[in-house]
């Protein structure tokens, strides 16, 4: 009975390796397919990845009231400001400004009286130069 209950633990012993052996195999497999180098490593980093993803969530909730507190804020602050009223306009030539344009305007109008003696009023830099003159354009003060 002693050798029948020995040789039953060693066939229930074998089954058990080759069972062990096969599930070893097929974790490997798989681990090879997904890419997956240790299970519990790779759980791990998920819950680490996932423990990060949600401070961050939490810190962007924060900042969102945050930033919609300041929001309130301001504008409590801005419909306590008096409305803002034009009380006066004032217009000013720049001398310097217009000096310049008096300047490229007689520079433009001696350009185009040289190309005058040299080409015909036909000419296309000549019609150019004309277009260029403002003196003959409405709107034109001399000042």
């Amino acid at each position: 009975m002693l050798l029948a209950n020995l040789s039953f633990f060693h066939q229930q012993a074998e089954e058990y390796r080759k069972a062990l052996a096969n599930a070893e195999a097929k974790l490997t497999d798989f681990s090879r397919e997904q890419g997956v180098v240790n299970p519990a490593l790779e759980k791990e980093i998920a819950v680490r990845k996932l423990a990060e993803f949600e401070a961050e969530a939490k810190s962007a909730q924060a900042t969102i009231a945050a930033t919609r507190q300041s929001i309130r804020t301001l504008e409590s602050q801005l419909a306590t400001l008096p409305k803002r009223e034009t009380t006066q306009v004032r217009t000013s030539d720049n001398p310097q400004l217009m000096e310049r344009m008096k300047s490229k305007l007689l520079e433009l109008e001696l350009k185009r009286t040289e190309l005058l003696t040299k080409f015909a009023p036909t000419y296309r830099p000549v019609q150019r130069s004309r277009g260029a003159d403002c003196s003959n354009k409405p709107g034109y003060r001399n000042g």
